[in-house]
């Protein structure tokens, strides 16, 4: 199934949407997963896939947005609703 998350760094003013969905990868099931990057003013500041690149390359990218950004800490939502809130 198809999962939305937020992701908002506690020291930052940037929101992190996580849309994951099922694919089928060198005819395997499997799942891909687009990262946006997002600023206070709802622009789309960076964004990629885990489609078109390897496990390797899409876990570096993270940890660029990681560094770049100096997250640490964040709180993750489901589809933006408060309710299902949790802390990393």
């Amino acid at each position: 199934a198809s999962d939305i998350k937020f992701i908002q760094a506690e020291n930052c003013d940037v929101t992190i949407r996580v849309m994951t969905r099922p694919a089928v990868k060198d005819g395997r099931p499997s799942v891909e997963s687009e990262v946006t990057v997002i600023d206070k003013d709802g622009r789309t500041i960076k964004e990629f896939s885990s489609e078109k690149m390897t496990e390797k390359e899409f876990n570096q990218c993270i940890y660029e947005v990681q560094n770049e950004y100096g997250i640490k800490k964040c709180n993750v939502s489901r589809k933006n609703n408060t309710g299902n809130l949790r802390h990393i």
